[in-house]
């Protein structure tokens, strides 16, 4: 299935999100929010596992010739 990321991102977040909000101190957040946050590498492996399970493929290219969020994340290095 052709989708964006974009559309794939929403999607993925919202199946995170599907168990409802996080409380910590009286805040509250969203799943999906602290998972992107405090373990960005999780994030984007359980992503490219969603996707895969899901079928999705994505046209990577950029109208305005900048890397997609998936080009950057490619290049990203947990260990700088």
């Amino acid at each position: 299935m052709r989708i964006t990321e974009e559309q794939a991102i929403e999607q993925y977040e919202e199946s995170l999100n599907e168990a409802g909000l996080v409380s910590i101190g009286g805040v509250t957040f969203d799943p999906a929010y602290i998972l992107l946050e405090m373990d960005p590498v999780a994030y984007r492996e359980g992503f490219n596992d969603y996707c895969d399970a899901m079928g999705y493929d994505f046209d990577f290219e950029e109208a305005d010739g900048q890397p997609t969020e998936f080009e950057e994340w490619q290049s990203f290095d947990p260990d700088c």
